[in-house]
């Protein structure tokens, strides 16, 4: 047997993730998407959490994947929805990936990690440099100002705020480079590791990708239409988590008081916010909130609509890209973008024509929803043509893995 069979002559890059396959959540699908590229020309190893982190869409058991070593951690598997048992497996989880990498890795190596869990950033950078590795952060999110979005605390000032601020920064600083998914976040990261007027770390700027090979335009009766009730109503579909970051507690008072019978609502997915929304909507009849669904469910949920909502809170700027947005482009849907101006989704809309982008939720956005006519139907649907070009020749995951590979 040859040596490249077995990766001799090829370079190692390590991916540290809690989430991998076969886990179907937006950051597992992402670091398997990026590894199985990856090893066409690297030997790449990943260290992992255990499985089962969303048992409703955990669907798969092997854990073989061709041309990729997988070393899971398989302790600390607690329930994350219980708050003590999610801090314990974040913590757990975090310093037994570490400890795993100091001890199987050769000095140098290449490692790409990503931000979550938001411990494990912190400890991987100590032990990145003791074995002096080329470290690269793939940045989801960014701490700790993503907790005063979601209300985890309440204050900058706060000495805790503070206190993790310059923790995290410290560590942000110890990569090699930082991949941000967006223009936006890129300029938060670079103030973030400035010292002294001096940037001490390359950034760079790589977008999730848009799945177009799996993810199309279906015909409207191929979609659950139909089965909702709701095939002659003009559709606005949010469907992903429903956290403390999403805005949902404003949206919700917007949706109160659209009085237009031609329009409906329908929400899908989990989160913290998701019984407080139940509750809110519960006498409001053109309203439907159902459960989360499955990644290879993606093409029929995503088409069931005319036109898809993200929204983000206040102070989202730069914090984040929601993975849903390049999917919808790819099921040709036009976007209804709730959030700061100026924001990564915000200059997308405006560039590219992709849809509608309001930066509160006020009157105005209510107005919008109460003009929706038959006119719409044509119109997102030329939007949505719009919506499926810009997946193709911007956000194809031949392009965007490509650059992945320039960069590690």
């Amino acid at each position: 047997m040859s040596k490249e069979r077995f990766g001799l002559n090829k370079p190692r890059l390590w991916i540290v993730s809690e989430l991998f396959y076969p886990e179907q959540s937006s950051t597992a699908a992402i670091l398997t998407e990026i590894a199985e590229s990856m090893s066409l020309t690297r030997d790449v190893h990943v260290l992992c959490g255990p499985k089962g982190y969303e048992s409703v869409n955990y669907t798969k058991s092997d854990d073989h994947l061709p041309g990729i070593t997988i070393h899971r951690i398989n302790i600390f598997n607690f329930n994350k929805n219980i708050f003590w048992k999610r801090i314990v497996r974040m913590i757990g989880i975090s310093m037994a990936l570490c400890l795993c990498f100091l001890f199987k890795a050769r000095k140098r190596e290449n490692v790409l990690i990503v931000t979550n869990p938001a411990l494990l950033l912190i400890f991987f950078t100590w032990i990145a440099r003791l074995k002096k590795s080329n470290l690269s952060i793939l940045v989801h999110d960014i701490f700790p100002e993503n907790s005063i979005a979601a209300g985890i605390i309440s204050k900058k000032t706060s000495i805790l705020y503070r206190f993790l601020l310059k923790i995290f920064n410290r560590s942000y600083r110890r990569a090699n480079r930082l991949i941000a998914i967006g223009s936006d976040m890129a300029e938060v990261l670079e103030k973030k590791i400035r010292k002294k007027n001096k940037k001490t770390v390359e950034i760079i700027v790589i977008p999730n990708w848009s799945d177009i090979d799996k993810i199309k335009p279906i015909p409207k009766d191929d979609t659950h239409l139909k089965r909702w009730g709701v095939e002659n109503k003009f559709v606005f579909l949010f469907a992903g988590n429903m956290g403390r970051v999403q805005g949902l507690n404003k949206l919700s008072e917007i949706i109160d008081k659209v009085k237009n019978p031609l329009v409906y609502f329908i929400f899908l997915g989990e989160g913290a916010y998701k019984e407080r929304l139940k509750e809110l909507t519960k006498d409001n009849l053109n309203v439907m909130i159902g459960e989360s669904f499955s990644r290879d469910q993606q093409e029929v949920f995503l088409n069931s609509c005319q036109v898809a909502l993200i929204s983000l809170s206040p102070n989202m700027y730069g914090l984040g890209v929601p993975s849903k947005f390049y999917n919808i482009l790819a099921a040709a849907k036009p976007i209804l973008y709730i959030g700061e101006s100026g924001s990564e989704i915000d200059r997308y809309i405006l560039k590219y024509n992709i849809g509608w982008s309001f930066s509160d939720y006020d009157d105005e956005l209510v107005q919008f929803f109460n003009n929706v006519d038959e006119r719409y139907f044509d119109i997102a649907f030329q939007l949505g043509v719009n919506a499926r070009i810009c997946a193709e020749n911007i956000f194809s995951k031949k392009k965007i893995m490509k650059q992945f590979d320039t960069v590690l």
